[in-house]
């Protein structure tokens, strides 16, 4: 069993940690940042996104939006990570347009969705299936969701009962 200050096998000492494009700094300034600050600044920007979104699509509509963002995000990805097409395979590059696509779709929808019912109900069943997926992988072993499976621990009347 591993003690709460052992680092993560993936950061653990002697193991390959994660290296940056040449050239790249902000690939190096990702990779020494800490995941929960990662986490938490992509939650941020997607929340935000929407919110802003709302605004927009009184005037515009959803899928005029959806391609906004979905533009945007794309030349962000870019500046972030420059492509290197000449060196990418085939395979890598199919499953990188398939990725995209499933994203333009989600993004459409979600904003059809946000059209027509409230931003915090559309938010609320968007973060639903990713949270049920976490709280379901994790292992209970590990401190964090994983003991809290199914909100137990969350509400304060709740007793364990031994059956």
């Amino acid at each position: 069993m591993t003690e709460v200050n052992d680092p993560p096998p993936d950061r653990a000492q002697g193991a390959p940690q994660p290296t940056a494009p040449a050239g790249s700094r902000t690939g190096a300034a990702l990779d020494s940042m800490p995941p929960e600050l990662l986490v938490l600044v992509g939650a941020m920007s997607v929340q935000c996104g929407a919110g802003l979104a709302v605004t927009l699509l009184r005037e515009y509509g959803p899928l005029p939006v959806a391609m906004l963002r979905i533009v945007f995000g794309a030349l962000l990805l870019i500046a972030f990570q420059p492509l290197r097409l000449r060196r990418a395979e085939r395979a890598a590059l199919i499953s990188c347009v398939a990725l995209g696509l499933i994203l333009a779709a989600m993004n459409t929808l979600f904003y059809v969705a946000v059209s027509r019912i409230p931003l915090g109900v559309a938010v609320t069943i968007e973060f639903s299936g990713p949270l049920a997926v976490a709280v379901l992988g994790s292992s209970p072993a590990r401190p964090g969701l994983g003991g809290a499976r199914g909100g137990r621990h969350l509400h304060p009347g709740w007793r364990a009962s031994r059956s």
